[in-house]
């Protein structure tokens, strides 16, 4: 299974929400988060 890069797609998810504005960006932007930390969760 390949290592999901939470930071960077974060990080490109960020700067997209920059350039559009857009509150269906910040909406998918906190379900990856989410996922990011439900993710670390399970590892652990």
């Amino acid at each position: 299974m390949k290592t999901v890069q939470c930071g960077n797609y974060y990080k490109n998810l960020m700067r997209l929400e920059e350039l559009l504005e857009s509150s269906q960006i910040a909406k998918y932007n906190l379900i990856f988060r989410n996922y990011c930390i439900l993710l670390k969760i399970s590892k652990e």
